[in-house]
């Protein structure tokens, strides 16, 4: 009979997921609702507006019921204005009921202030006992047995905790959220968890329950799922429960901080410390002191843990920065081998020479110069290719210390790129020999670019000299420059503002410099 039992229940657990996302699914929905908050809030904001404008032109003695709505939207909100609206309530009650009723949700208000005694003593002058009042009972004495520090009145304060709890239960019909709410913890309390699963699928399934009740079931059973050991289960539930109380919204929810736990046994640090930073804003925007004090043990735990795996990985990104400077020292000392063969230099020179006799026979030939430039250049970066592959898998082979040997080499990198802006200079106005010329007729007067002395060409003139070539991408001429990409951003503005004519189309006249007409039968 038992087997059957916990097949039956098994059964309704799985009915209750059927067709539900998946965990990450889920998790990926909970990421998107904590990004959008606030939206939720500015919406809970104009609906709580929405009922205070209705105390416009109402009598003191008439707001009762408009109180008591603006007190349950701000119960699980904000604690102080709940306790305001609660105080209102209470001052303008007509009868020993609302009177009643108003002290017991000024109880629970002063529970999650922490002011224990204050809420204790006006549940002593409540004399119905209903099922609101055991519910009062039930949350402080919850709320004293997770705050006490004293093992003896721990023990008390559980034993009247579990009290009322029995006479809340006895006080409900068994239909009610708040029956199965502190049923379900009481069976899973006593490790009865597949009976809470039992009890809470069924309730769940009711079409009858609401979407906010569903939220509250959710926790519940994602509680008997933990204590079952289903780990997966307990992360769904927690993670559905959590989206219901962010959209609600409210500020004083438990799910989020559970899920956040889990997930950080998990190593999910990331998402941890995401959720639970959330929950503890929230918390703190509520001023539910009771539920700070549960927060701060999750929130050093999971902090700590967060900040060390940045650490870790801000390690790893040191030594890849470290691995990556090396790369380009030893591209470095590749260029410096490249130039220091003889026999390569002269085959460029060769090429060079051999170009520059074509480009002397006509103009037409200055691309073509151009683009086998491009592939000497290109040629050479092949080479430092392979060299520094031959680099890498000596320090493969022979380890770091074959690797540090060379990287203590001295290089003299700012002579490397003064020769080669130098040889680029000397190439470019051996192509276009009139282009400062050129240029300067495209500028005003006081705006005239002249190279320093011994300079072919300065920064200005090479960016000029690069849009003649065709790179206009900033990113590009940065790299090709050495320079960053707001220098180049900055220098194209000023050159622009500097131009005779039309500054939108300065750069196009200077791409048109040294161009020759062709007809179409060249």
């Amino acid at each position: 009979m038992k087997r059957i039992f916990v097949l039956l229940s098994m059964f309704l657990g799985l009915a209750s997921a059927a067709g539900a996302q998946s965990l990450e699914t889920l998790l990926k929905r909970l990421d998107q609702v904590v990004e959008g908050k606030e939206e939720y809030n500015r919406e809970k904001e104009d609906r709580i507006n929405g009922i205070r404008s209705s105390l416009a032109g109402i009598k003191q003695e008439d707001r009762y019921g408009i109180y008591d709505a603006l007190y349950r939207e701000y119960a699980k909100y904000n604690l102080d204005s709940a306790l305001y609206y609660a105080r209102e309530k209470a001052a303008i009650a007509t009868d020993r009921h609302a009177l009643e009723q108003s002290r017991m949700e000024l109880a629970d208000i002063y529970t999650n202030a922490g002011e224990y005694g204050q809420a204790e003593e006006l549940l002593e002058e409540v004399t119905e006992r209903s099922a609101t009042y055991y519910h009062a009972l039930h949350t402080l004495f919850s709320a004293m047995v997770a705050t006490s520090v004293i093992e003896d009145r721990s023990v008390e304060y559980a034993a009247l905790k579990d009290r009322y709890r029995d006479s809340l239960i006895s006080n409900l019909p068994s239909n009610d959220v708040g029956y199965i709410f502190a049923m379900s913890e009481k069976l899973n309390e006593t490790g009865r968890h597949q009976e809470a699963i039992t009890l809470l699928t069924n309730h769940y399934n009711d079409p009858l329950t609401s979407e906010n009740d569903k939220a509250i079931l959710d926790y519940c059973m994602a509680t008997s799922y933990r204590g079952l050991g289903n780990r997966e289960k307990a992360k769904w539930h927690y993670a559905s429960s959590a989206i219901s109380d962010i959209r609600t919204p409210v500020k004083e929810y438990r799910s989020l901080q559970e899920l956040s736990y889990m997930l950080y046994e998990d190593g999910d640090l990331s998402r941890a410390y995401r959720y639970i930073s959330c929950a503890m804003e929230d918390v703190r925007s509520s001023n539910t002191l009771v539920r700070s004090l549960e927060f701060y043990p999750f929130l050093t735990t999971i902090g700590k843990a967060y900040e060390k795996d940045i650490e870790h990985r801000n390690k790893v990104q040191l030594i890849l920065m470290a691995v990556l400077l090396a790369v380009l020292v030893l591209l470095g000392l590749t260029v410096a081998a490249t130039m220091r063969q003889r026999r390569e230099i002269s085959r460029a020179n060769e090429s060079l020479r051999e170009v520059n006799r074509k480009l002397q026979e006509t103009g037409y030939l200055k691309d073509e110069y151009l683009y086998q430039y491009m592939e000497q250049a290109a040629a050479g970066m092949d080479r430092m290719e392979s060299y520094r592959r031959r680099i890498l898998l000596a320090y493969r082979k022979y380890g770091a210390d074959k690797l540090a040997s060379q990287l203590e080499e001295p290089l003299d990198v700012e002579a490397e790129q003064r020769d080669f802006y130098n040889n680029f200079d000397q190439t470019f106005l051996h192509i276009f020999p009139t282009f400062v010329e050129d240029v300067n007729s495209l500028l005003k007067p006081q705006q005239q670019l002249e190279p320093k002395p011994g300079r072919l060409m300065n920064t200005e003139l090479r960016i000029l000299a690069l849009i003649r070539l065709g790179v206009t991408d900033n990113v590009k001429m940065a790299h090709f420059l050495r320079a960053s990409l707001s220098t180049i951003y900055n220098y194209r503005s000023k050159l622009r503002n500097a131009a005779l004519g039309d500054q939108a189309a300065f750069e196009q006249q200077v791409a048109k410099i040294g161009t020759i007409k062709l007809d179409n039968n060249e």
